[in-house]
């Protein structure tokens, strides 16, 4: 997974200097942090699940690539796609996979990208998992 499928999210203004990564939404408007914004993020739907299939730890590299573009935002994946890797990689170690979020997100505010998070990216597994 590389930095792709680049989008923008509307508003006004931008606040680069902001620590605080909160994006909220009023009639139409995002904010960061309070402050409305026009920004360009990035789509990078595998940067967490390799980190947590296979401990491949680009995505540290990546996100600093993206803040030397001055992409401030990326949205992934933050949870498996499927059940079965839902049953491997989540409910079998809970312990890992919050260590490895934590990493992940670490390094994101790390290198001043926020991070989109799609738990279900596939709505669909929603409610396999759920049964």
């Amino acid at each position: 997974g590389s930095v792709a499928d680049v989008f923008t999210a509307a508003g006004v203004g931008r606040s680069p200097q902001s620590t605080d990564m909160r994006l909220t939404q009023k009639s139409g408007v995002i904010y960061c942090g309070g402050v409305p914004i026009r920004e360009i993020g990035v789509c990078s739907y595998d940067l967490f699940i390799n980190y947590m299939t296979s401990g491949n730890t680009s995505f540290i590299a990546e996100f600093r690539l993206m803040a030397e573009y001055g992409i401030r935002f990326c949205r992934v994946i933050l949870a498996p796609y499927w059940k079965n890797d839902w049953n491997t990689y989540y409910a079998a170690n809970k312990t890992a996979y919050y260590k490895k979020l934590t990493t992940f997100l670490n390094a994101a505010s790390e290198a001043g990208i926020g991070i989109i998070g799609s738990m279900f990216w596939r709505f669909a597994t929603l409610p396999d998992v759920a049964g």
